[in-house]
C-alpha cells in the first residue's frame, strides 16, 4: 500500500487480498478504504462499496468515512455516517466528533452541529481538547446562526488555556467581541485566564496591558484570582507599571496568597 499512487494499482491490490482471503480482516480493509477516501488520486464511491461489505467496520474505517465524505465535498453524507455510528451504538473516539464538526461546517450545517454537539454532552467528550478544537472552528465558521452556550465557550477556552494556544484563543474572543455575546464574570475569567497563561509561556508582553485591559472591563469586580493571574504574569515579564496597579488589588482580596507569592 506504500507504493500505490492509483486506483488501478489499488484495485490490483485489492484483488490479491480477496484472494488470499485478506480484504475481510480489519487492518488490511482499513488501509484500502483509506486510500479510496482520503487520497487525491482515491474514489470516495469505491470507499463506499469496500465499506458496504464491511460486516462490522470499527471505529477507525467509520471515522475515516466522514473524513473523506468532507474531502469530497460530499459533507451531508458524512454526517449521515456518524448518525449512523450513533443509532448503531458504535463506539466512538474524538476524531469521531473532529470529523463530524468538521463535516457541518462544509455544508453550513447549524442543526446538524448543533446534533453532534448534543452527542458530545451525552458521551462526556465534553472536555477533551481535540473536541474542543472543533467545536471552536464550527462556531466561528457557522457564526451567523449558532450561538453557543456560556458553559461551552468556557469549556472552549480552558482548553485554549491549558494547550496555551494563542491563536485559537484570540480567534474565539474575536467571536465573543463581533458577536455581542452576554460578557459574564466566569466567561471574562476564562479569557483572562487564556490571555495571561499565554503571555507566561509565550513571553509575549503585549498581552499583560490587553489582560488588564480585561479585568477593568469585568461586569463585576474581578476576583483575587483574576488579579493574582495578572501578577504573576507582571512579575514574570518585569512589567512594573501594571503590577502597580494590580498588587494592590490582589493584596487587598488575598492577603495571604500575595505575600506567599512574593516571599
Amino acid at each position: 500500500m506504500e507504493s500505490c499512487t492509483s486506483m488501478l494499482q489499488l484495485k490490483q491490490i485489492q484483488a490479491h487480498m480477496t484472494k488470499n482471503a485478506l480484504i475481510t480482516h480489519t487492518f488490511p480493509a482499513s488501509r484500502v478504504l483509506a486510500f479510496c477516501a482520503l487520497s487525491d488520486s482515491g474514489d470516495t464511491n469505491h470507499a463506499h462499496l469496500l465499506f458496504s461489505q464491511l460486516q462490522k467496520p470499527n471505529t477507525s474505517i467509520w471515522n475515516t468515512m466522514i473524513r473523506g465524505c468532507s474531502r469530497a465535498k460530499t459533507a451531508q453524507t458524512g454526517v449521515l455516517f456518524f448518525c449512523q455510528m450513533v443509532q448503531k451504538d458504535v463506539e466512538m473516539d474524538c476524531r469521531s466528533f473532529v470529523f463530524a464538526f468538521k463535516a457541518c461546517e462544509q455544508f453550513l450545517g447549524v442543526l446538524e452541529g448543533k446534533s453532534v454537539h448534543c452527542v458530545v454532552w451525552k458521551m462526556g467528550f465534553v472536555c477533551t481538547l481535540l473536541v474542543q478544537n472543533g467545536l471552536v472552528h464550527f462556531y466561528v465558521r457557522c457564526a451567523s446562526d449558532v450561538k453557543p452556550i456560556e458553559v461551552t465557550m468556557i469549556a472552549v477556552l480552558s482548553s485554549c488555556s491549558q494547550k496555551r494556544d494563542l491563536r485559537l484563543g484570540k480567534t474565539f474572543d474575536e467571536y465573543v467581541k463581533t458577536r455581542n455575546v452576554t460578557r459574564s464574570l466566569n466567561l471574562m475569567n476564562a479569557i483572562l485566564d487564556m490571555y495571561v497563561k499565554s503571555a507566561w509561556i509565550l513571553l509575549e508582553r503585549f498581552l499583560i496591558p490587553y489582560a488588564y485591559e480585561l479585568i477593568t472591563k469585568m461586569p463585576k469586580d474581578p476576583s483575587a484570582a483574576a488579579w493574582g493571574a495578572l501578577v504573576h504574569a507582571c512579575r514574570m515579564h518585569g512589567n512594573v507599571e501594571v503590577a502597580k496597579i494590580a498588587a494592590p488589588r490582589f493584596l487587598e482580596l488575598d492577603p495571604k496568597s500575595a505575600v506567599s507569592m512574593f516571599y
